[in-house]
């Protein structure tokens, strides 16, 4: 499972009350072997039932998470045993990536999450006139560059690995992306393997978006693929259900 949590409501952006004993109910309940979270920080009494769990220390991120008031954060709990961790830095952004190597049985599997850098654009914010269109175009190039070089220095990462891998995360962008292209390339989308409807893991203005992804390798079988409409973050939470081909 992947689930960007948004700081667990932190700011209160849903009218919701107890976001955080919410969100532990809904994962306990679906109970994923595997789950990876984005915009994650660690709140004093969220405790999930899982073995396993990574979250690389913030002196491992780049220096511009580690001065960030509000650390962007990720994390993955594991049923299976975590051997090795890491980060991927991102140069001058608070967005970030991490892998986690798990042993299920004889096999060990690297798990990939990442968060990428957003485009910049504010749901219900109207951009008039010239100089606003300007400056929204300016941020997107600008966006688009950084997610390049993010993009750049995670396949990097993964073109490295001698073992099976499953990436998932939030992309922030569309699967008709350079982005989106550029990380499934060797990759299939769980969701085109197996899921149905839109797919919608985010939504603009009610417009339904698909930026949220797991990808796994040619070793993987995409038994099942699930999105979730339940609203306790901006981004609604995906599962896949897979099987290693013998």
């Amino acid at each position: 499972m992947s689930f960007n949590v948004r700081k667990f409501n932190m700011y209160k952006w849903i009218k919701v009350d107890d976001i955080e004993s919410k969100i532990k109910d809904f994962i306990e309940n679906e109970d994923p072997d595997i789950l990876a979270l984005q915009e994650y920080r660690i709140p004093k009494n969220f405790k999930l039932k899982y073995p396993y769990f990574s979250n690389p220390p913030a002196e491992n991120y780049s220096d511009s998470i580690q001065n960030s008031k509000h650390r962007i954060a990720l994390g993955i709990y594991s049923k299976y045993p975590i051997v090795k961790e890491g980060i991927i830095k991102y140069a001058r952004t608070s967005s970030a990536a991490m892998f986690t190597d798990i042993v299920k049985n004889l096999d060990t599997i690297r798990i990939y999450t990442f968060h990428m850098a957003s485009l910049g654009i504010v749901p219900n914010q109207h951009y008039f006139g010239h100089d606003d269109s300007e400056k929204l175009v300016k941020k997107v190039r600008q966006s688009f560059k950084v997610q390049q070089q993010q993009i750049d220095s995670l396949n990097k990462h993964i073109n490295t690995c001698k073992y099976k891998v499953i990436v998932m995360g939030d992309l922030n962008n569309t699967a008709y992306s350079w982005a989106y292209n550029n990380v499934r390339k060797n990759f299939k989308d769980t969701y085109l393997e197996a899921g149905k409807g839109f797919g919608t893991t985010y939504k603009f203005n009610k417009f339904p978006l698909r930026i949220d992804y797991i990808f796994v390798d040619k070793n993987f079988k995409v038994k099942s693929h699930k999105n979730y409409g339940i609203q306790l973050s901006d981004h609604y939470p995906i599962m896949a259900t897979l099987e290693l081909i013998k």
